[in-house]
């Protein structure tokens, strides 16, 4: 009997795993999990090479060529990044750079060669079917409140909406899109056995679909079913045509009537904008991998504050399109647009095979589902991973992908060896990255109980063995600063600036660790250079709420209250006035204003105390000078 179960699809579990005892308990795992798992199976596929003396691996030179374009125009966006070091290793919370694309890249490689085998791919969705439907009743059991995530998993943003192991409800909604086209392609395909039991498992993966709440990944579903019809539908070519501008009506109805009346749809239309501005600072490669928050501040549109939290910061454009054109620039941009553009040049060309060949049909139609998704949210490590796969499989239907022999010579030894150390490595920083995470969350959570010494001496291992993680030092240097300030100890003041340093140069000097600095000098007394640093905080991220917000309480703590009413009256300037409705204007507020004007409050519970100190300071205004020129400060920001 053949076998088509190929061990490498045991990479799917990584939607599946997550770590209760980590700081991050979803994306750095699963990420680590791939990229171990990648590792290992090149080191074995090394050893086959070696043991037979010959290897082949999967080439089409059109597929090689866009690969290599989008290659150059991720490396370049690395090396000319605004922060190169984080557009190399990601951010803390994504870990998405360089590094983690080069081992997607190596994925989609080797799914390539798999899948020249249609039974292999069969076999594929089969288990993705089997691994959603795990996802499924996990998400179906925290609809009755069964999480069993992590006492530290704060679920109330969520109001009800099913996340899964993915860790969140539009992540978990993306992610279902592949599984159900695989499911119902398992239902039509008539030499599949047992194929009615797909059908009852499509319509629990859309279930949770809809429980997930993710309102783009349910448009993209709805708009490839009506292809479907258009394709497979036997009805007249005037129905067809009346389909497809339906579905297009549909799209653009969404984007311009609905999603403009929905709060985190309405807020893409500021994110948008604000992106759009971002690229033009940076047009041609970008300002880098993972740097959409530091480019974006610049150009913060605060109408995004009616839309989303007040102190929350955006990292991603919720568009993928606009998002490679921020962080890549016009190369990358077209880089993408050459894969995507490329796809459906080949699949009009093949337009006739689709009713014939239902693997590139139902592939092709979740091909659209996830690039419609996209359009309105960002993929995170798992999706890299499914769109490895479908990519492996769609490119496998379209082009003649054929075995490339090499035989065993000096040369191939030689690489062969270096993979195998690089893979060895990646193994090694694969588990150290994961221990690393553990050991933060259990520091954090130590010195969040006054154990200061315990939690400090865990967080130092953590990030000695870890030091890739830039926004972990910042986050640790801030929580030390409130540990220094509450306990009133100077050394754990000068340890958090000493910690702050280390994020600072791994983001190249942006508006956050810019801003911590400013927090920590203030904290030490050092009156001058916390001036100075929230001086160029703000020159870096002009309408940040939480800078203004912080800024302006510095001015009126010092007793500057000329230069705190300034900066009071730009901070409620630039956020949304609904600090300005009374008690009794609440019962005349629309459904849509009066769950705004909820979630306005609950983020930003001192509004009010900033509002009185706002007040008192307009009283004791007197003529101050409104700019601060402290040279000696500058000077120590910079040998900071």
């Amino acid at each position: 009997m053949k076998r088509t179960f190929n061990p490498f699809f045991l990479i799917l579990l990584a939607v599946l795993v997550f770590n209760p005892l980590g700081f991050n308990i979803f994306e750095l795992p699963k990420l680590h999990f791939l990229a171990g798992f990648f590792a290992i199976s090149l080191v074995y596929i090394i050893i086959e090479f070696l043991r037979k003396g010959e290897f082949s691996f999967p080439f089409n030179k059109y597929v090689y060529g866009f690969l290599g374009v989008w290659l150059v125009s991720l490396i370049l966006s690395t090396i000319f990044s605004v922060a190169p070091e984080l557009s190399f290793w990601g951010s803390y919370n994504r870990v998405l750079g360089l590094y983690s694309h080069f081992i997607f890249i190596g994925i989609f490689v080797i799914f390539l060669g798999i899948f020249k085998d249609k039974d292999k791919v069969k076999s594929f969705f089969i288990f993705l079917c089997l691994i959603a439907a795990i996802t499924s009743i996990i998400a179906i059991l925290q609809q009755f409140g069964f999480y069993g995530m992590s006492e530290n998993l704060d679920t109330n943003e969520y109001v009800g909406r099913s996340f899964s192991t993915l860790g969140h409800p539009s992540f978990f909604g993306q992610f279902l899109l592949l599984p159900i086209w695989a499911g119902l392609y398992l239902s039509f395909d008539k030499e599949q056995k047992n194929r009615k039991y797909f059908v009852p498992l499509v319509f629990l993966l859309i279930l949770c679909l809809l429980l997930s709440e993710n309102r783009a990944s349910l448009l993209g579903l709805m708009i490839s079913v009506s292809i479907l019809v258009l394709i497979l539908g036997k009805i007249k070519k005037s129905y067809k045509i009346a389909v497809v501008f339906g579905a297009i009506a549909t799209f653009f109805a969404y984007i311009f009537i609905y999603a403009s009346s929905l709060r985190s749809l309405g807020s893409r239309y500021y994110l948008w904008e604000g992106a759009i501005k971002s690229f033009l600072d940076k047009p041609l490669l970008g300002s880098g991998l993972e740097t959409f928050e530091i480019a974006f501040q610049k150009h913060f549109p605060i109408k995004l504050y009616y839309f989303e939290h007040l102190y929350a910061l955006p990292d991603r454009a919720h568009n993928e399109w606009l998002n490679i054109l921020v962080t890549q620039g016009i190369l990358g941009f077209i880089a993408y647009g050459l894969i995507i553009f490329g796809i459906f040049y080949l699949l009009f060309k093949k337009r006739k095979a689709l009713q014939k060949n239902k693997i590139l049909l139902f592939s092709t139609l979740a091909f659209i589902s996830i690039l419609i998704s996209n359009f309105f949210s960002f993929p995170v490590t798992i999706h890299y991973l499914i769109f490895a796969a479908l990519l492996a499989i769609i490119l496998n239907n379209l082009l003649d992908v054929k075995d490339y022999k090499v035989r065993l010579n000096t040369i191939f030894v030689l690489v062969a060896g270096s993979l195998v150390i690089i893979s060895t490595w990646i193994i090694y920083n694969s588990v150290i990255s994961i221990h690393s995470d553990t050991l933060f969350a259990k520091g954090h959570s130590v010195l969040t109980t006054a154990k200061v010494n315990d939690g400090m001496e865990d967080i130092q291992k953590s990030l000695e063995l870890n030091p890739h993680q830039g926004d972990l030092f910042l986050y640790f240097g801030d929580t030390l600063k409130k540990a220094g300030t509450e306990f009133s100890d100077p050394e754990i003041l000068e340890y958090s600036e000493y910690v702050n340093s280390f994020g600072r140069k791994f983001f190249n000097d942006d508006f956050r660790s810019t801003y911590y600095y400013a927090k920590i000098f203030q904290a030490q007394g050092r009156i001058a250079e916390a001036d100075y640093a929230y001086f160029k905080a703000k020159e870096l991220a002009p309408k940040n709420a939480g800078i203004l917000r912080d800024l302006a309480k510095f001015y009126y703590e010092n007793e500057e209250y000329g230069k705190a009413n300034q900066i009071f009256e730009e901070f409620f300037q630039t956020i949304p006035d609904y600090w300005r409705i009374s008690e009794k204007e609440l019962s005349t507020l629309d459904a849509e204003t009066e769950q705004k004007h909820r979630l306005f409050f609950k983020h930003a519970p001192d509004i009010w105390d900033l509002q009185d100190m706002y007040l008192h300071s307009q009283a004791k205004s007197i003529e101050q000078p409104t700019t601060a020129n402290f040279p000696e400060a500058s000077v120590c920001l910079e040998k900071a």
